[in-house]
């Protein structure tokens, strides 16, 4: 059960960062760069796609358990907060 509940709580935080994401490179460039902005974005979500359940397979097969894949899933977490802080920061020196 408490599984169930952070995953919940995982993707409640997640989901909605996806779309706030998205939406940055319309803010910072217009026109073309825009475009391959968001091009870039979708290239990386799909490349995470893949490479995802490799990621999350491999450990799995070799521990018995879950716990580096959440471990891993949390850091990366974390470093996408300190990035979208750190460009909120940036963004708003401008």
């Amino acid at each position: 059960m408490i599984g169930i509940t952070g995953i919940t709580a995982a993707l409640v935080r997640t989901i909605p960062a996806c779309t706030i994401f998205s939406m940055m490179p319309r803010r910072i460039l217009s026109g073309q760069p825009a475009a391959g902005g968001l091009a870039l974005i979708n290239s990386i979500g799909a490349f995470g796609a893949f490479v995802g359940p490799y990621l999350v397979g491999f450990p799995r097969d070799k521990t018995g358990s879950f716990e580096p894949d959440m471990i891993g899933m949390t850091v990366v977490q974390l470093i996408a907060t300190v990035l979208w802080a750190s460009i909120r920061i940036f963004m708003r020196d401008e």
